[in-house]
């Protein structure tokens, strides 16, 4: 198992300021599907079927992370990116408010 990135400990942060309804899942807890298997970083505790994505700039990139969420809908899990240099950069209003309207729909 492993541990968290730092991207990760910053999304685990919002997530408890926040109360969002989120468990971190990144060490391999929890997988969907066969092959390939998907380890989401995040998924949300009440059994709906929400992902998150913590996207580090340098390991990722967009193609990657679209690849990614049509296999998580393929599984019916909609699936929500949060890159690195957001959590860096953006107030962390915006990415609250990104997840929770994604939980709204």
């Amino acid at each position: 198992m492993r541990k968290p990135t730092k991207p990760e400990k910053m999304m685990m942060k919002i997530i408890r300021r926040n109360r969002l309804p989120f468990k971190y899942v990144g060490d391999g807890s929890f997988l969907i599907g066969e092959k390939p298997k998907l380890k989401p970083d995040f998924i949300h505790r009440r059994n709906r079927k929400i992902v998150i994505e913590v996207l580090g700039d340098y390991w990722h990139s967009e193609d990657e992370f679209e690849m990614k969420k049509k296999l998580y809908q393929e599984y019916g899990y909609r699936c929500i990116g949060v890159w690195e240099n957001e959590l860096k950069n953006l107030d962390e209003e915006e990415i609250v408010e990104r997840i929770r309207s994604v939980i709204r729909h």
